[in-house]
């Protein structure tokens, strides 16, 4: 008798659980993005190209993990091949069953372009709530000028490890991070 369920394991983390087709539509998908050549997604309008977003801490080394407390900061790097005069990148967090806890997009805040979009910008966003102890999938994407969307993707994940006991928001929660951008 074959399986008609899978289970597909992100660094020892159940990423999902599903029909076999599911699973291995899944990790197809994931695999690819991973294997991407140096990290880099090429959007829709193939207008701009994003480092796949990263996470650094404060001063400026990649994490692959926080302790509960420390700021949280996603970084967005973009390689504009043309002028553009806005992008709105944005991300989500969801628990590992997939229910969004937090969701954050540039134009919540009041960072403002002042100069149109062109060669390489990057854009930080700080984390500004507290997220209890455990592992996260983050999705992000990032739309035109138009609204379209010209970049999405759900192949991160978030590490929050424990050094105190705190209690972290569940359920719902929309909120807005703080954006601010890099360099021009």
């Amino acid at each position: 008798t074959l399986c008609n369920s899978a289970i597909l394991l992100t660094n020892g983390i159940l990423t999902s659980q599903n029909t076999v087709s599911e699973v291995i539509n899944k990790y197809s998908e994931t695999n690819f993005i991973i294997t991407d050549f140096e990290n880099y997604i090429e959007s829709k309008c193939k207008r701009f190209t994003l480092k796949k977003p990263y996470w650094v801490d404060e001063q400026e080394e990649t994490r692959t993990f926080y302790t509960v407390g420390e700021k949280i900061k996603l970084r967005f790097e973009f390689d504009f091949k043309e002028v553009i005069p806005y992008i709105n990148p944005g991300f989500a967090i969801l628990d590992m069953q997939d229910q969004r806890i937090f969701t954050s997009h540039l134009n919540d805040t009041d960072l403002t372009f002042d100069k149109k979009l062109i060669n390489k910008i990057t854009i930080d966003t700080i984390i500004e709530i507290p997220l209890s102890p455990g592992h996260y999938k983050i999705i992000y994407g990032v739309r035109d000028e138009f609204e379209n969307t010209v970049i999405y993707k759900e192949n991160m994940l978030l590490e929050i490890q424990q050094t105190v006991s705190k209690n972290g928001a569940n359920g719902l929660l929309h909120y807005t991070s703080k954006w601010k951008l890099q360099n021009k």
